[in-house]
């Protein structure tokens, strides 16, 4: 009788059903606790009444039934409470989500693991809470808060990953009670999807707890969150455009999770490969995010991974890429980056000396990705202290077309070289034993600019060169080391230059095709107007 009076609307039908309920609970020998898959909905509903005195009775029988789920919970079929309880937990009437999601962290706490099943259908009902900012809201948000913690700290890790690993990559204690293997179904794909859903709809706390989820799931359940990586990635990817740094960041958490293992660190890891791979053609189609974005994601990027990891995969990449205009961008990106950030002082340490073969590979990587824009392969060639390839560089620049854009990438070069970064550089100047074709790759450079500021502030420096220096009473270059002589065998620069050669002529063809093409619009442009 009860089951069918509840959703009665009847105010004084629904005083009385509560009455009756409250009464009931006080029976112990009645067990009515075994019933309240039956009742909890109508009962939830009643908390919508506009009457406030029902709704307190409510509330105060619900608290009777919570306090009886607790003291006997293998009694109840906490299935049909779940499923009950998420719906409501999407309310929007906030007295009734606020309840719903109180009572999905009951749930939680009490039947741990068993609630598993229903984590895309919980995190969908409580995540959107997260956001809430108003004063009435926040005992629900409070409650969400709870009710993601608690779950996250039930999923499972997948039996190849040791929990030392995952206590370690998220800053868990040691004593954190993680169990491996799967104890309950847990539909990874609908987790997954779940969360995605939130990103484009959430504010920022509901996608930084999306985001915190998606890297814990990557963490726990490597070889399972990679099977679903349509759903993720895109969406990642495009988190990459939001508006706060906060966002973005988490996301590039996620995304140098998802590119990288415990024991890949090699650049022939496939994940980070299509990571990179995915994230240029992504840069390719956002055109707008080039002077936003470009180089704050690859700076976090190389914080993340590592940076010469980062800049290898991107070479590697930047080499074969057919938008020229693109690729010009890409490498003034880069180099930039790798000329400014703090961060990358390891990576600019080792592309300096070339000690080893791998830094020699590292540096041939570069160079064929940044020839797509000269000034970067010159400033390549300065970091390496490869002043005589830099020279033939600079002489070659007189079958380039000296363009606006040209001169403006030396303008800020120089102002690098006058930068903390080229101190040992400015210091070369004064090495006698070497500093002959440094010299002349400057004056070169001096000769390509206008009468500038920037011409004025190179001409000065040049200025402060010994006289038995900047007149060319030297010996012959020799290498800084024995070390660094050996390692620079493995170059071959007559084919590096050659590749600069190649790259310069595509890029040359390019502009004269653009500038036929300009020139043919117009033309099609006046032929129509006086028709």
């Amino acid at each position: 009788m009860l089951r069918d009076r509840i959703y009665s609307q009847n105010p004084f039908t629904r005083q009385f059903i509560l009455s009756w309920i409250k009464l009931l609970c006080g029976i112990p020998s009645l067990e009515m606790i075994n019933h309240l898959p039956e009742v909890l909905d109508g009962i939830l509903l009643i908390l919508k009444d506009e009457n406030i005195d029902i709704k307190r009775s409510a509330e105060a029988t619900l608290g009777e039934l919570k306090y009886g789920i607790i003291k006997n919970k293998d009694a109840v079929d906490y299935h049909q409470l779940a499923n009950i309880l998420v719906l409501h937990a999407k309310s929007s009437d906030i007295l009734l989500q606020q309840t719903s999601v109180s009572w999905i962290s009951q749930l939680i706490k009490l039947y741990g693991v068993k609630m598993l099943p229903y984590t895309a259908e919980i995190l969908s009902a409580v995540l959107p809470c997260l956001s809430y900012s108003e004063p009435p809201k926040k005992a629900a948000k409070e409650d969400a808060m709870e009710v993601e913690q608690n779950l996250l700290k039930l999923v499972p890790a997948e039996s190849e990953v040791s929990i030392d690993t995952v206590t370690r990559k998220l800053n868990l204690p040691s004593t954190t009670n993680l169990e491996e293997g799967n104890l309950e179904p847990f539909d990874t794909r609908e987790v997954a999807f779940a969360l995605t859903q939130q990103i484009g709809e959430g504010a920022v706390n509901t996608k930084a707890a999306v985001f915190k989820w998606l890297y814990h799931l990557q963490v726990l359940l490597p070889s399972k969150m990679l099977q679903h990586i349509d759903v993720t990635f895109p969406v990642l990817l495009h988190s990459l455009k939001d508006d706060s740094d906060q966002v973005v960041i988490l996301a590039l958490n996620v995304l140098a999770e998802i590119g990288t293992t415990e024991h890949a660190k090699r650049t022939d890891n496939i994940h980070l490969q299509q990571l990179m791979t995915s994230l240029l053609e992504f840069f390719a189609k956002e055109r707008g995010l080039l002077e936003e974005r470009w180089i704050f994601v690859i700076r976090q990027l190389c914080i993340l991974v590592d940076a010469e990891l980062i800049f290898a995969n991107i070479g590697q990449i930047l080499e074969k890429e057919s938008d020229l205009d693109f690729a010009n961008q890409m490498a003034e990106a880069l180099s930039t980056i790798l000329l400014t950030a703090p961060e990358l002082f390891g990576l600019r340490d080792k592309i300096k000396y070339l000690r080893t073969k791998e830094s020699c590979e590292l540096f041939c990587t570069l160079y064929r990705s940044f020839s797509h824009n000269p000034i970067a392969a010159l400033s390549l060639c300065l970091l390496s202290q490869n002043y005589e390839h830099a020279k033939d560089l600079v002489m070659y620049y007189t079958n380039l077309d000296i363009t606006l854009d040209l001169l403006t990438d030396i303008d800020r070069l120089v102002q690098l070289i006058e930068s903390p970064v080229f101190a040992f550089l400015r210091l070369e100047l004064l090495r006698s034993d070497q500093n002959r074709a440094l010299v002349q790759t400057l004056y070169g450079l001096l000769m390509l600019l206008p009468q500038t500021e920037v011409f004025h502030l190179l001409r000065r420096r040049l200025a402060c060169v010994p006289f038995h220096v900047s007149s060319g009473q030297l010996s012959k270059d020799v290498p800084r080391s024995e070390e660094r002589e050996i390692a620079n065998l493995s170059i071959d620069f007559e084919a590096l230059f050659q590749h600069f050669h190649s790259v310069t002529e595509q890029h040359k063809k390019r502009r004269e095709q653009n500038f036929e093409s300009e020139l043919l619009a117009k033309s099609m442009s006046a032929v129509n107007f006086r028709t």
